[in-house]
Formats: C-alpha cells, structure tokens, sequence
C-alpha cells in the first residue's frame, strides 16, 4: 500500500489518498477448487472535514477490483466501500463520530453502524478507530520513529473465472480479524516505512456462486501469524 495525505484549510480539511495491491496465494491440503491464487486493487479517499469547530464529518470511498485474473474482465469484481459519519469534538483531545457504512470486509457487502473514535491521550500517544473496521493506537516515543497496536479487520469479495469454475459469477468469500504490532520509521519527514505483524483472530473461506454459498465449500481455517510492509509518502 502507498498513500499520500494533504492537509487544507488551515488544517480543517484532511484527506488521504492510497493505493493498495493484495494478493492472497491458496495452500490448502482439502481444497477441490481449482485455485491457486485471488488478487485485489482499490483506491481509497479518506476524508476527515471539520463544519464548525464542534461538527464535522468522516467520508471514505474505496473503489476496488478483486479477481483471480484467470479469465476475462467482469463487472463482478469490482468492489466498494462507502463510510459516512456524522463527528462531534469533546474537546481538542478527543472526537467521536456514528454513522454507517456499507462494505465487503466480512466476504459479502453488508451496510454496518460505525463508530469513529479520535483521541489525542497525550502529544505523543493517541487513538484512532473506525469500528468494527480497526482500531489502532500509536505510541511516539522520538520524533523519527513510532509505535502502534491495531486490531485490523481485512477481506472482500474475490470473483473467479467463469471458463475455470463452469458457473456464473463465482465467487471467494475471505475475511480475517488479527492482532497487529508495528513499527513506523520516518525516513524523510515526507515518506515512512511501516512493518508489521501480528496473529489473526478470526478467519472465514468460503465458495458461494454469487450470494448463495455452494454447498460443501466453507473450509475451516486455523489462526495463524500475519506480515506486512506499508509506504507513506506526505507530510
């Protein structure tokens, strides 16, 4: 993933801009299905915009596509996620928000209540939430380098090839919950590097043509440990 932050409006706007890529590779001993490998791409605009000094606003947009790549382009994978709330400032410290949103996290699009929770707990630790979507806490302990714990939800929706699977719109159903610890280096004071890990919670598979799950075709899976490595670029 890569994003960009820009900041406007004397800080009463903040929008960031990423770009992220997955790619998730199968390895199962009891899997029939003829797959081997499920990749995704999406674009998000996060958007954070202050009304009055009190009120404002949480918009986020996230235009994807998720497919095997074994077949043809299909308007069946492309995926969305929308999020609108509504926030209120406590204070210079703290802002919650409620709203909804309608994602495809959990394997199939589901409009959800959410809650967004901003808290500045001192200058140099502080929490940042969309919930159920993640929740992250960050520790700056010097200027260059930072510290978080994340409980991050991540899946979609994965469109197959209708030539390889002989039905249609078939369709991967995988969503995880995991436990997350990272560390942010801030190489220039416009671009850091993030590595992380953790161990998943919660993991669902499952086939469905469409919305209706083939029978037979939810797997059980074990948690297991989880590594990324992100890049931000922007002040």
């Amino acid at each position: 993933s890569v994003s960009h932050p820009i900041v406007a409006n004397e800080g009463r706007t903040r929008l960031e801009l990423s770009l992220s890529y997955q790619r998730l590779r199968f390895d199962y001993r009891d899997l029939t299905h003829p797959l081997e490998s499920a990749q995704s791409i999406s674009a998000t605009a996060f958007l954070r915009q202050k009304l009055t000094d009190a009120w404002g606003v949480v918009l986020v947009a996230s235009p994807g596509y998720a497919d095997d790549f074994r077949g043809g382009a299909s308007l069946d994978a492309v995926t969305s996620t929308l999020v609108a709330a509504g926030t209120y400032r406590f204070g210079d410290d703290l802002e919650v928000g409620l709203g909804m949103a309608m994602q495809n996290l959990f394997g199939e699009p589901l409009p959800l209540p959410v809650a967004s929770v901003e808290w500045t707990i001192t200058d140099r630790l502080w929490l940042k939430s969309i919930l159920p979507i993640d929740a992250e806490l960050t520790w700056l302990p010097i200027d260059a380098l930072g510290l978080r714990a994340a409980v991050v939800t991540d899946g979609g929706n994965y469109h197959g090839a209708e030539r390889v699977y002989g039905v249609n719109d078939p369709q991967l159903n995988y969503s995880a919950v995991a436990a997350d610890l990272g560390a942010r280096w801030f190489v220039l004071p416009f671009l850091h590097v993030t590595v992380h890990g953790g161990y998943t919670l919660y993991r669902r598979f499952e086939f469905s043509q469409g919305r209706d799950p083939v029978p037979g075709g939810e797997y059980e899976l074990s948690n297991g440990p989880t590594f990324g490595i992100d890049l931000g670029v922007g002040g």
